[in-house]
């Protein structure tokens, strides 16, 4: 009798860890970022930590002012989902003291706030509006309230690539695709991380234009993910430019991604540098 009840215990206990383990398995991880620009030169330290689902913890972090976006964290999709509700706590390291308070438990921490990841989230963004921090999630795709929006219903165009493969130390790597379009057409270009995949860094370009003499170009950069919206002002082939930030070397992006096109109008077509 007591055999069996502990059979069925371990039965019980191997399928709780399992579903605790396997939900959401396709959530992909969820970046961190923060951001603190608000006064301008004006130098100031402080501490930073938050905790969330299956005792998830960014760990300690510490930062200075003035603050361009830094990424800080990965919430990976690993031993249960990172979607759910998380806190951060932070404080302020200008001082020894107030650095001894940053080691300590977190009912010392000056500040704190609490908010939620929902499902299709791959970034949050943590910025400073003087009040304090607004979270701002950015989702895979826009979910209208009781409805999904006309970007997320549209069909679409995916490629898969990688950025770092062929790289030399001193030169930052480029892939470029092509596509046809026609005057009018509303298109969004997205370059979002694997989340199946590592990666490093985080930093990349994003950049599109028509093939031919005296063509402008349109660029975004920064961390990825990346999203790029235009009308096509004139048909014809055009080309689109995924690479690393010249820049800024030593956050070059580095790992695989996807290249998507919405809607999907037309085949993207990957060019020869392009590594898989």
């Amino acid at each position: 009798m007591n055999r069996t009840k502990f059979f069925m215990s371990c039965v019980l206990t191997a399928c709780f860890l399992a579903f605790f383990t396997v939900k959401d398995v396709r959530a992909g991880d969820v970046e961190f970022y923060i951001t603190d620009t608000l006064f301008g030169d004006v130098k100031t330290r402080y501490c930073w930590i938050c905790t969330g689902p299956a005792f998830r913890s960014t760990g300690t972090h510490f930062f200075t002012t003035p603050l361009q976006r830094t990424h800080f964290y990965t919430a990976s999709d690993g031993f249960g989902s990172p979607y759910g509700d998380w806190k951060c706590w932070f404080n302020d390291a200008n001082t020894v003291l107030q650095e001894i308070e940053c080691a300590g438990p977190r009912g010392g921490y000056s500040h704190s706030f609490e908010f939620s990841i929902k499902k299709n989230t791959i970034a949050v963004d943590f910025v400073e509006v003087g009040s304090g921090f607004d979270v701002r999630p950015t989702t895979t795709r826009a979910v209208a309230t009781g409805d999904v929006s006309a970007e997320a219903a549209a069909p679409e165009e995916v490629q898969t690539a990688a950025l770092g493969d062929d790289a030399r130390e001193d030169k930052p790597d480029r892939d470029t695709f092509t596509f046809d379009a026609v005057e009018g057409d509303a298109i969004i270009l997205r370059l979002v991380r694997d989340p199946a995949k590592g990666h490093l860094g985080s930093l990349a370009r994003l950049k599109l234009r028509r093939l031919g003499a005296g063509s402008g170009e349109e660029v975004v950069s920064g961390a990825v993910p990346l999203r790029l919206k235009t009308t096509i002002s004139e048909s014809g082939l055009y080309e689109v430019v995924v690479e690393q930030d010249e820049n800024n070397k030593e956050d070059w992006y580095r790992g695989d991604y996807f290249l998507v096109l919405r809607p999907g109008l037309a085949e993207i077509v990957p060019g020869e540098d392009v590594e898989f």
